[in-house]
């Protein structure tokens, strides 16, 4: 399928995609502000995951004025991106065509749905001539009297 251009984007998608345009400097972690007096250790640190470990940095005022404003920004790009998320999804199901049945089920799911071991779905595989499941975790069995 090919990409659609911007113009043909819902207005509130094409807002959302030029305000995620506009935010500057982005950073992950968590900044902590020591107030007071002999608590030990640097006033301002910043803590961040890189790989499995966790990175604390002591920080002067500026660095910690800077990276708040930073990770600010990482938040409201989390939100922007939740909400364009939200927005494709929408526009998928309700705008592009879906299947038009449903695929059989496999065992393995109708037993997790029905709770029940393999021999017996077998079982009710055999005895039944085909099966309907009306998303309910409930699937209606047809068997044919013969």
């Amino acid at each position: 399928m090919a990409a659609k251009k911007s113009h043909n984007l819902p207005p509130e998608y094409q807002l959302l995609r030029k305000q995620l345009s506009n935010i500057g400097w982005i950073a992950l972690g968590s900044l902590v502000e020591r107030d007071k007096p002999g608590q030990g250790g640097p006033r301002y640190q910043w803590s961040r995951r890189v790989g499995p470990k966790t990175v604390t940095v002591a920080l002067s005022a500026e660095q910690f004025q800077w990276l708040k404003e930073a990770i600010s920004n990482q938040r409201r790009v989390w939100g922007i991106l939740m909400q364009l998320q939200q927005l494709t999804a929408q526009y998928a199901l309700e705008n592009i065509p879906g299947p038009l049945r449903r695929k059989r089920l496999s065992k393995k799911r109708l037993e997790r749905v029905l709770k029940m071991p393999i021999r017996a779905l077998t079982l009710l595989y055999k005895l039944a001539g085909s099966y309907r499941w009306d998303g309910c975790k409930r699937i209606l069995l047809v068997i044919p009297l013969t």
